[in-house]
């Protein structure tokens, strides 16, 4: 499998994967088309560039507090 093809499977995979659960995190999607975290995450933002997907970030306070990229 080429690149190019294999990007093609990458984005489909992502687009599957948020068509099921709504939205998720880069980790979640790394793990769902078998790659690391940034390979993951270069995928996300291309697809934002194409407009597939768009990038939103939640607060959220348990322990500590923190801002999550969602997808």
């Amino acid at each position: 499998m080429n690149p190019f093809e294999r990007c093609i499977e990458k984005e489909k995979l992502i687009l599957e994967l948020l068509r099921d659960e709504t939205f998720s995190s880069v980790e979640n999607v790394g793990l769902h088309i078998q790659t690391r975290r940034n390979s993951a995450y270069t995928a996300l933002k291309r697809m934002e560039k194409k407009g597939l997907v768009q990038q939103h970030y939640i607060q959220w306070k348990i322990a500590q507090s923190g801002r999550l990229s969602i997808w």
